[in-house]
């Protein structure tokens, strides 16, 4: 799963650089927004996702639940 949110990540951080120009129009402007918002809630999933796997690491390295 977390190689599919860094792929995601990429493509958004790609487009967002697309529509970044120093005046965007509002069109432009309500793209950019939407895409800063979902690059927020990836980089919360990523953030989760890494946390849940040390969880997990701790528990199996440890043998303790």
């Amino acid at each position: 799963m977390i190689t599919d949110l860094i792929a995601i990540k990429n493509k958004l951080m790609k487009k967002h650089r697309e529509y970044e120009v120093p005046n965007p129009d509002e069109y432009r402007d309500g793209i950019l927004s939407g895409i800063t918002v979902a690059l927020q809630t990836v980089d919360e999933l990523l953030e989760s996702e890494s946390d849940d796997m040390a969880r997990e690491y701790g528990e199996d390295k440890s043998g303790r639940k």
